[in-house]
C-alpha cells in the first residue's frame, strides 16, 4: 500500500543552481565539484573551466588564510561567517562575505565543503565613503567649533518673540557668559526695550537687513549684523545675527584719531613758531642789519668822495662799496624771503603776485594769477599759509615738472576759499599722487592746520600737476608774527 504522505525528494543541485548567491563545493583535495550560475557571473569563470580543477579564486596572498579556515572547519565541524577577498578571472579583487558549511556523507564523515559567497564590495565601498564623509563631517565640525571659540564675537538666532534659541562664539567666554545662561532669555531681558539691538532685530522680523555699528553692551563695544531667519517655506520665523566685539578696534581708532589731532595741533604750532621766527629774523635783518649796512654805505661813499689817497686806496674803496651794495641787496632779499612786507601790509594777493613775478624773472616760466573777485582780501594766517603753499609748489615745479607755464587761481566759493595751482609739466607719477613728498606734505599740513584739504590730480592726458586747496574763509583775521 502506497504512502500518500511520503516526504518529497529535495533536489539539492536544483536549489544550488537557482540560488541568487554564488555557491561552490570543493572536496577535501580542494577540487571544485559544484559551481553555480551566480558563481559564474560573480567570478567570470565558466563552470566547465572550474569543475574538476583546483579553486581558482583564492588570491595568492590569501592561500595561508584559506588553508587555516579549511583546517578549522574540518576540526570543529563549523565555522562562523567571515569577510575576505576573492579574485575574479580578470584579476579584480572582490570583497566578499563567506558562509562556510561542511558536507557529511551517510556515515557522518566530511567529504566536501560548501562556500556560500555574497559580494559586499559595493556595500563596503559605500560604508567606507560614509565613514570618510562622517570623519570629514566630524573634522569640519571640530574646525568650525575651534573657529567659533576663536571668533571675537557671537553668532546667534532668536525666535519671533526675540527669545534666544542658539548662541555660539568666543565672545561668550571672553565676557564670562555661557550659552546656558543666554539660551531661552530674550534680547530685551539682556538689554532693554529701547536698546538699538532690539530695534534692529524687530526690523529683521519685518524682512529687513540691518547693520548696527558701535553699540555698547556691558562696557564693551560691538558691531552687529541682523537678517531674517526663514524656514523651508521662506517664512520668517526669527532673526539670525552676528555680533563682533570691536572694543579694541574702536579704542585703537580713537587713539589714532587723538594722535592725529595732536599731530595737527603740533604741526600748526610748529608752523606758527616758524612764521614768528621768520618774521622776527626778517625784522632784525631789515631794521638792524639793514640800517647799519646802509649807514656804512653812506660813510664809504663819503670816503670815496673826499679821499686824496693813492689810486690803489681809491680802487679798494670802490670795490668795498660794490661789495657792500651786494651785501645790502642780499640782506634785503633774505628778509623779503623770510617774511615779505607785502604779506603783512597788502595780503595774500599782492604777495603771491610779487612772488610769481620774481619766479618768472628767475626761471623764464610764464606765470599768471587770477583772483576772483578781484577785491578779495585774504590776510592773517590764511594769507601766510597761501603764500607758503605757493612757494612750495613753485619749488616742486622747478625741481620736477619741466614746465613752461604756471597758472594760479584764488577765488571765493560760498564760505570757502579755493586756491588752485596748475603747471603744464610732466604731471604726478602714480607713486607721488599720495602727496608724501616733503613739499606736498608741507602744503597738506598747512591746509589741515586751517581746517582745509589738499587734492592732487594731473591735467588732461596726464600732463601737468594740479593742486587744489579748499579752506574755510576766515575773513581778515590778522596773524601774529
Amino acid at each position: 500500500m502506497s504512502n500518500a504522505h511520503a516526504e518529497p525528494v529535495i533536489d539539492f543541485r536544483a536549489i544550488v543552481e537557482a540560488a541568487p548567491v554564488a555557491i561552490y563545493v570543493f572536496d577535501l583535495d580542494d577540487i571544485v565539484r559544484l559551481w553555480n550560475p551566480e558563481a559564474e557571473r560573480m567570478f567570470l569563470w565558466r563552470a566547465g573551466e572550474v569543475l574538476g580543477n583546483p579553486i581558482p579564486i583564492i588570491p595568492p596572498e590569501l592561500h595561508a588564510q584559506f588553508e587555516a579556515n579549511r583546517r578549522r572547519i574540518l576540526a570543529e565541524r563549523t565555522l562562523a561567517p567571515f569577510e575576505t577577498l576573492r579574485m575574479r578571472k580578470d584579476g579584480v579583487r572582490l570583497e566578499v562575505l563567506v558562509h562556510p558549511r561542511l558536507l557529511l556523507d551517510e556515515h557522518g564523515e566530511p567529504w566536501a565543503l560548501l562556500w556560500i559567497i555574497s559580494d559586499i564590495t559595493e556595500r563596503r565601498a559605500l560604508e567606507r565613503e560614509r565613514s570618510a564623509a562622517e570623519e570629514q563631517r566630524r573634522a569640519s565640525e571640530e574646525r568650525f567649533r575651534k573657529l567659533l571659540e576663536r571668533f571675537p564675537g557671537l553668532m546667534w538666532t532668536c525666535d519671533r518673540e526675540l527669545r534666544i534659541t542658539s548662541i555660539e562664539g568666543g565672545g561668550l567666554e571672553r565676557r564670562g557668559l555661557s550659552r546656558e545662561q543666554l539660551v531661552g532669555t530674550t534680547l530685551i531681558e539682556n538689554t532693554n526695550p529701547d536698546h538699538p539691538t532690539v530695534h534692529a532685530a524687530r526690523n529683521a522680523l519685518q524682512g529687513m537687513i540691518a547693520v548696527l555699528r558701535d553699540h555698547e553692551y556691558e562696557g564693551a563695544r560691538y558691531d552687529s549684523y541682523f537678517e531674517p531667519l526663514r524656514n523651508a517655506a521662506g517664512e520668517i520665523e526669527g532673526v539670525m545675527g552676528i555680533t563682533l566685539d570691536v572694543t579694541e578696534v574702536y579704542e585703537a581708532r580713537d587713539e589714532v584719531q587723538t594722535s592725529r589731532e595732536e599731530l595737527h595741533r603740533l604741526s600748526k604750532r610748529i608752523l606758527e613758531v616758524q612764521e614768528e621766527q621768520r618774521a622776527r629774523i626778517s625784522r632784525e635783518l631789515h631794521d638792524d642789519l639793514g640800517q647799519k649796512l646802509t649807514a656804512l654805505q653812506f660813510d664809504l661813499a663819503h670816503l670815496e668822495r673826499t679821499t686824496t689817497s693813492s689810486a690803489v686806496v681809491t680802487d679798494r674803496l670802490h670795490r668795498m662799496s660794490l661789495l657792500l651794495d651786494e651785501t645790502l641787496q642780499a640782506v634785503r632779499h633774505i628778509a623779503r624771503e623770510l617774511r615779505p612786507a607785502l604779506l603783512d601790509h597788502f595780503g595774500a594777493g599782492a604777495a603771491m603776485e610779487h612772488e610769481l613775478h620774481e619766479f618768472e624773472r628767475r626761471t623764464g616760466i610764464r606765470c599768471s594769477l587770477t583772483i576772483d573777485p578781484p577785491d578779495l582780501a585774504v590776510t592773517g594766517d590764511q594769507a601766510t599759509a597761501l603764500y607758503r603753499m605757493l612757494q612750495e609748489a613753485l619749488t616742486n615745479t622747478t625741481r620736477h615738472a619741466s614746465a613752461t607755464a604756471v597758472d594760479v587761481v584764488l577765488r571765493k566759493e560760498g564760505d570757502r576759499l579755493e586756491w588752485i595751482f596748475r603747471d603744464n609739466g610732466v604731471g604726478f607719477p602714480a607713486r607721488r599722487r599720495t602727496g608724501r613728498g616733503l613739499g606736498l606734505t608741507g602744503i597738506r599740513e598747512r591746509a589741515a592746520a586751517l581746517g582745509g584739504t589738499l587734492e592732487l590730480s594731473s591735467g588732461a592726458g596726464g600732463r601737468g600737476a594740479v593742486l587744489h586747496v579748499r579752506l574755510p574763509h576766515s575773513g581778515t583775521r590778522q596773524s601774529q608774527p
